[in-house]
């Protein structure tokens, strides 16, 4: 059991380290690591979790590799690898990096603490999906294994981050992978995104741009080598066949009920009444906090009521009480409509 003290203490530098990076950002951090020999372990760890990438897929993993995801020389790379093998934490089998079980569990630590900042910053803080990834990677190289057991029980030892990527427990253990790539989905196929790849960065903020998120329906209703084009609410969302492979699915089988709500609160005419079924999952933080304060939780009913001179915000009627929304929250809540006919339901 922990040291109330203890965890006290460990609670307290994590909001330190949290102050000092909103006050000063990455300055600070890079006075951090000034320390070469935190500098080396940072790219030690970087190293290590690129490795566990590729090899979790059975992709090769190359100095060329390790150059590129790092963004350093070829020549840092091959002294990065080199360095990591006579710690025995990786191996060489035929121009193939591999992971050592040493690696593995160090690696899997990092990434542990990785997804939990991530999940803090979706949960806990006003950041944009966008920022999650990078705000994590500023402050996990800072973090101890204690400190992540800290942040964990804080937010109720989660087993996914806001992607949906698994989180590794304290023992680096990791649940069986389910799903197959978007890439393999077989046309006009429904299936729900259980993750989206945070990296590389380029990739993942234009799949973000384009509404996707975990927990979302979806379909491909068309394939070219050029584009991938899903259904998703209501609505086509072309995206890069490249971009296709960062995303996960579970088909649905026959008989599985769709979890997708046909309508959202943007979908209600002046004078039309919903059900409040669920809050996306894209609805994140102090975002979703806002809402489900308003009373937009399951089971209230809310009707739109006034739309302004420019269309937007609309307010809606909840609870005997006007609330402006902008169509981007509208979006976020799935309703069932309710039909009146002569006054009546």
């Amino acid at each position: 059991m922990i040291n109330p003290f203890f965890a006290l203490l460990i609670g307290l530098t994590i909001l330190g380290l949290i102050v000092l990076i909103f006050l000063y950002g990455k300055p600070f951090l890079n006075r951090l690591a000034r320390s070469k020999a935190l500098s080396e372990r940072i790219w030690i760890e970087d190293a290590l979790k690129h490795l566990y990438d590729r090899n979790s897929y059975n992709a090769t993993a190359s100095i060329d590799s390790v150059s590129g995801s790092l963004n350093i020389s070829r020549n840092h790379a091959a002294q990065l690898l080199a360095k990591l093998e006579r710690l025995k934490l990786i191996q060489t089998q035929k121009q193939n990096f591999q992971l050592t079980a040493a690696g593995t569990a160090y690696a899997l630590r990092i990434i542990r603490i990785h997804r939990l900042w991530e999940l803090y910053f979706a949960n806990k803080t006003g950041f944009k999906e966008p920022e999650w990834h990078s705000r994590a990677e500023e402050v996990e190289h800072f973090t101890s294994t204690e400190e992540a057991d800290i942040l964990a029980s804080q937010m109720g030892n989660p087993t996914f981050d806001p992607h949906g990527a698994p989180i590794p427990t304290t023992e680096g253990e990791l649940p069986p992978k389910a799903g197959i790539s978007l890439a393999d989905l077989e046309m006009e196929t429904m299936a729900r995104i259980t993750n989206i790849e945070d990296e590389p960065d380029s990739v993942f903020t234009a799949l973000v741009q384009a509404g996707l998120h975990p927990g979302m329906q979806i379909q491909i209703i068309e394939r070219t080598p050029e584009t991938v084009v899903l259904s998703a609410n209501k609505q086509h969302i072309p995206i890069a066949p490249i971009a296709a492979a960062n995303i996960t699915v579970i088909p649905h089988s026959p008989d599985e009920e769709c979890q997708e709500f046909e309508n959202k609160l943007t979908d209600l005419n002046i004078g039309e009444r919903g059900v409040v079924v669920h809050l996306s999952q894209a609805c994140r933080g102090l975002q979703r906090k806002r809402l489900m304060d308003l009373g937009l939780i399951p089971g209230t009913e809310v009707e739109a009521a006034m739309r302004s001179a420019g269309g937007n915000p609309v307010a809606y009627n909840v609870r005997g009480a006007l609330i402006a929304l902008r169509s981007e929250q509208a979006d976020y809540i799935h309703v069932r409509k309710v039909e009146i006919n002569n006054g009546t339901r």
